[in-house]
């Protein structure tokens, strides 16, 4: 049973109700929309992987049939919404993976994702508040260009980022992880919170302040003033 089978009965059973089982198809079918880009927040649940891309003017999303007919998407008040259709809880004998081609934002400044769902931005990302939400084993990747990020990732998920913020926050628990020791978002100052088995890689000149605990690892590049506390098995390192 893959994650995405796994993930989908998990949130039928916690809802208390019975879920049906579909068969794929085995079709691969494309549709494209015609969306505003005017959007400042992507919001995308239950296995929808994202590319963000300059060389795209419309929304692309390909899926298996199957799949595709429990396709929603909603855009409204500059939200952008991307999943599954309203009270739609089903799980797929196979991978149930939404892929769609986004056109660029230039008021883009929120990306939301859970259930299994990723984000590949192939375009620097430059505005001046940049915040990221991941749960549920979810996975962003991106280059930043920002005076304030946020960045909050749980439950098994992954965050790739590399590039400048003038200052960065970073709440990261439950076995997921920042960036890397050689890719790592450059910060004046830091401030973060790290716990439950996760890690975090992060640049900073001026000062890093926060905690680490529960068997967690932080590490800090640069040489700035720290003023961070460790528990339980965890490790704060800046080098």
């Amino acid at each position: 049973m893959n994650r995405f089978l796994i993930l989908t009965a998990a949130a039928a059973v916690m809802a208390g109700c019975s879920f049906p089982v579909k068969t794929l198809s085995g079709v691969e079918v494309t549709e494209t929309y015609v969306i505003d880009t005017d959007y400042r927040t992507i919001s995308a649940s239950g296995a929808v992987s994202i590319i963000y891309s300059e060389d795209s003017d419309v929304m692309t999303v390909t899926a298996d049939s199957v799949v595709m007919a429990d396709f929603d998407y909603s855009l409204s008040d500059k939200v952008l919404i991307l999943g599954r259709k309203r009270n739609v809880v089903s799980a797929y004998n196979g991978d149930p993976l939404i892929r769609v081609t986004l056109p660029t934002s230039d008021s883009l400044s929120e990306v939301s994702l859970s259930g299994a769902s990723s984000f590949t931005s192939e375009t620097v990302l430059e505005v001046p508040d940049f915040s990221i939400s991941l749960s549920g084993a979810s996975d962003f990747k991106g280059d930043v260009s920002v005076s304030n990020l946020d960045v909050k990732a749980s439950g098994a998920s992954d965050v790739y980022l590399t590039g400048y913020a003038s200052s960065a926050s970073y709440d990261i628990s439950g076995a997921s992880h920042v960036a890397s020791a050689d890719r790592f978002v450059k910060s004046g100052s830091v401030t973060l919170s790290v716990s439950g088995a996760s890690s975090l890689h992060a640049g900073a000149s001026v000062s890093v302040s926060g905690s680490v605990s529960g068997a967690s690892s932080a590490t800090c590049y640069g040489s700035p003033e720290t003023s961070v506390g460790t528990s339980g098995a965890s490790s704060f390192h800046v080098k």
